[in-house]
């Protein structure tokens, strides 16, 4: 989805010129005027939630012959929502609510996609001007409600015959560009009504002089049409570059998060031309194929053996792609001596949490990896570190064959081997997206992998999930903690009516697990109460009351049946694991044991 193919219809056959011509009301008129140049733009995802001060916008979307129109009772789940979508799409989806709470309720989402340049186009409503401060129900401050989280917000005033309606085209041409130029991003528009909100037969029509839009209703483009800039490397900074790559004695490559498949391409290209080692993080999305040396999947569970870190230190690091998912490959940029450290990210944002990187490259990977072609010099393999994790791949596919124990990292090990072909898999923050990134290994499927890293929040995690189904118009594999779906639970609604199966694996470990693995776990008196955070609660009756497919296998073989099962029956699933949080710990201590053991011994 995405992209301008609105614009390609035959607008005389459109339903929307009479809607255009003959609203109402002027609420009506510049609401349906705001809807149309939505889709004709190639945005047509509204996210409505319900309520009174929105009646224009949501009527108008609504009667949009082009709108695909979703509704949600609540505006968090909303947000989120909208946020996968626009991870599976690049292209933004539009919200919708009325005034007050309602828009507050969007803001975890905003930051969201704000700190990880995802495109959203937010639509309040709100009183007009003349009952701010003024004690009206359901009136609160609303511009500016989103803070530095915007890339550009505007307050619409009240429609009036005495601003042209053109006004109200060049806005929200103005708020599409800027939700999609670079860095992409949430804008708002706060649109004032006046009663009133819904339109009467009685309604002498929006009076409205449609001279300025002469030319825009006799054609199917918007009325402002915007060209980026195209972003693309100097000759003077590609031959930088490459000397400084050439001129490293040791280097090291970190695939970090990659959303585009054209990026995916040339990132493995330069790679393969390079020969340096590959870490792949598990955002990236090329876990996938058949690579073999020098792309090394478990680089993070390397970096366990203290003679690894001492035979392989490099003194140029290449990061392509945006954050990274292991604290231990950070730890190992930190300390590293470096004489370069490149990063590769298609937005203006410092991303140097280690304060290292010599050369910041703002602009497509393609584009770096365009201009660097054919100017490398390919390196000898690394024969130590590559024996080194040939050694520990067979180690760790032996552990997750020899123990049938379902266990945490048995899931994240065998995810993307099971995971439907060409499909989604949304990973959970906590400990779901740390153990698939240490534990997955190359497939032969072809996913799309993603998770809520800008934030690292677990709210908001199955809505977002559920609008990555829906923007990627594929199955979806869901793997979640307890907590994180208790903290969205009313987004099983979501799960159960999308249109794309979804399964969820739930891991109920009747809290929160990944405390277990930081320092606090040894503060023993108040651990449990304020960390643990203990219930005794399952998920079967919430499966009920959502109507979908509920099973919680107990060992490894009947959690693979049912998984099976629950792809071939294209129905949404919920699969529920019962762990336990300490056993869980030991397992990851034991596996880190052995792996030590195997290099170090």
């Amino acid at each position: 989805m995405g992209g301008n193919r609105k614009q390609n219809r035959q607008f005389h056959e459109s339903h929307n010129l009479p809607m255009i011509q003959q609203s109402p009301t002027l609420n009506a008129f510049w609401s349906t005027l705001l809807i149309e140049e939505l889709v004709r733009s190639g945005i047509d995802q509204f996210c409505i939630s319900p309520g009174s001060r929105s009646t224009p916008l949501t009527l108008a979307a609504a009667e949009n012959h082009w709108a695909k129109t979703q509704i949600f009772y609540d505006e968090r789940a909303a947000g989120y929502f909208a946020v996968g979508y626009a991870r599976a799409t690049g292209q933004p989806a539009v919200l919708i609510c009325t005034s007050g709470t309602a828009a507050a309720n969007y803001l975890p989402a905003i930051v969201e996609a704000s700190v990880e340049n995802l495109p959203l186009i937010i639509l309040t409503s709100d009183r007009p001007p003349e009952l701010r401060d003024s004690g009206a129900n359901q009136t609160i401050y609303q511009p500016h409600i989103y803070g530095t989280y915007t890339r550009w917000q505007c307050d619409l005033p009240c429609p009036t015959t005495e601003i042209a309606p053109e006004f109200v085209l060049t806005t929200i041409d103005q708020a599409i560009f800027q939700a999609q130029r670079s860095p992409a991003g949430p804008v708002h528009i706060n649109c004032m009504f006046r009663e009133p909100l819904a339109p009467s037969a009685n309604e002498p029509g929006h009076g409205a002089s449609l001279s300025g839009l002469a030319h825009w209703l006799k054609n199917s483009s918007p009325f402002t049409q915007y060209t980026a800039a195209q972003k693309s490397m100097g000759e003077d900074a590609a031959k930088s570059a490459a000397t400084a790559i050439n001129s490293s004695i040791s280097g090291l490559v970190i695939l970090g998060q990659i959303r585009k498949e054209p990026d995916r391409q040339a990132a493995l290209e330069f790679c393969r031309e390079l020969n340096w080692p590959v870490a792949l993080d598990i955002q990236s999305s090329v876990r996938v194929g058949e690579l073999s040396e020098p792309f090394l999947p478990y680089f993070d569970q390397l970096l366990l053996s203290q003679k690894c870190r001492k035979t392989f230190q490099p003194d140029t690091i290449i990061q392509l792609g945006d954050r990274i998912v292991s604290k231990r490959v950070q730890q190992f940029i930190s300390q590293s001596e470096l004489e370069n450290y490149i990063v590769v990210v298609d937005h203006p944002f410092r991303r140097d949490e280690s304060h290292k990187v010599t050369h910041r490259f703002d602009m497509p990977i393609t584009a770096f990896c365009q201009a660097l072609a054919g100017h490398l010099i390919f390196s000898q393999p690394q024969a130590e570190l590559n024996q080194a994790h040939a050694l520990l791949k067979n180690h760790i596919a032996d552990v997750f064959k020899k123990n049938e124990e379902l266990t945490e990292p048995f899931i994240a090990h065998k995810l993307s081997q099971i995971a439907a072909q060409e499909s989604g898999i949304f990973l959970g923050n906590s400990m779901p997206i740390r153990d698939v990134d240490m534990f997955a290994g190359l497939t032969k499927n072809k996913l799309q992998i993603t998770a809520n890293r800008g934030a690292s929040g677990i709210d908001g995690n199955l809505a977002t999930a559920a609008g990555f189904a829906a923007g990627l118009q594929k199955p979806v594999t869901v793997l979640l903690g307890d907590l994180t779906i208790l903290h969205d639970l009313n987004s099983l609604h979501l799960v159960s009516h999308s249109e794309y199966p979804m399964i969820v694996i739930l891991l109920n470990n009747h809290g929160g697990g990944i405390f277990h693995f930081l320092p606090v776990a040894l503060q023993t008196s108040h651990f449990e109460t304020y960390f643990g955070t203990p219930h005794e609660l399952n998920f079967q009756q919430a499966a009920a009351m959502f109507s979908l497919q509920y099973f919680a296998p107990t060992s490894a073989n009947e959690f693979l049946t049912i998984f099976q099962h629950a792809v071939e029956s294209g129905r949404s699933t919920l699969i529920e694991i019962f762990t336990d949080r300490k056993e869980n710990w030991n397992i990851h201590q034991q596996i880190q044991k052995e792996i030590i053991a195997l290099l170090d011994g």
